[in-house]
């Protein structure tokens, strides 16, 4: 089993936060109580020792949320993952050149 850990924020679409975060729970996201857009999801089969999994559960995150993006067109999401007990990762999702994409930083 993975296990993810996820907080993000949006930048400018407040007014579209529940709306937001119902997109979140339809895809299986779980939001954890007593902070602000912090998320949980397993991945029951997949395992961390497989790196093609690691990969395919970077892949899904970023696939959601590019969607989310562009239905909810915020100026911009900001999040950290942590995946398993493997890595931190980080990106930004912007539009650039008419299409929102994703886009790689270093968190830790």
């Amino acid at each position: 089993m993975i296990r993810v850990l996820l907080s993000l924020d949006l930048t400018n679409k407040e007014s579209e936060r529940d709306n937001f975060n119902n997109f979140l729970a339809e895809q299986q996201w779980k939001k954890l109580a007593g902070v602000n857009t912090v998320w949980a999801i397993e991945y029951d089969d997949f395992s961390q020792t497989n790196e093609q999994h690691v990969t395919s559960v970077k892949r899904d995150l970023s696939k959601v949320l590019l969607t989310a993006a562009r239905e909810f067109k915020p100026d911009r999401i900001t999040y950290v993952a942590q995946i398993a007990n493997i890595e931190c990762i980080g990106r930004y999702i912007y539009r650039e050149g008419g299409d929102y994409k994703a886009f790689i930083y270093e968190p830790c």
